[in-house]
């Protein structure tokens, strides 16, 4: 499965990556603001589906900076564009981080 923020920028990323159609999320986005409009709820709500996937299954998440920063402030110091965090279950409903793939390690994952 491969969830996206509506924003033009996160729908291109899908589309270079070569993952399958993705179902739009108004709260991966922006808000219309900009970045600026990103607050705990979107937050949470990115928490939450991270705690919900399950084992043996890989979910996509395209998402911008502070929406992963609200969701995982701790996860997400020092992240760089392009960087993506991987997380599974933790084994206590919620969620644990696995990796953090930088940019110009994807090439090598792909072979």
């Amino acid at each position: 499965a491969v969830l996206s923020s509506p924003t033009y920028r996160a729908r291109e990323t899908v589309r270079w990556a070569q993952l399958p159609t993705p179902q739009l999320r108004n709260e991966l986005g922006d808000g219309g603001q900009s970045m600026q409009g990103v607050g705990a709820a979107q937050g949470d709500w990115l928490r939450a589906q991270v705690a919900q996937f399950r084992r043996g299954t890989n979910t996509f998440i395209v998402t911008h900076l502070p929406n992963i920063s609200a969701a995982f402030p701790e996860d997400a110091q020092g992240i760089a564009d392009g960087e993506a965090l991987v997380f599974g279950p933790d084994g206590k409903g919620g969620a644990t981080l696995l990796a953090r793939i930088r940019i110009e390690d994807w090439p090598t994952l792909a072979r």
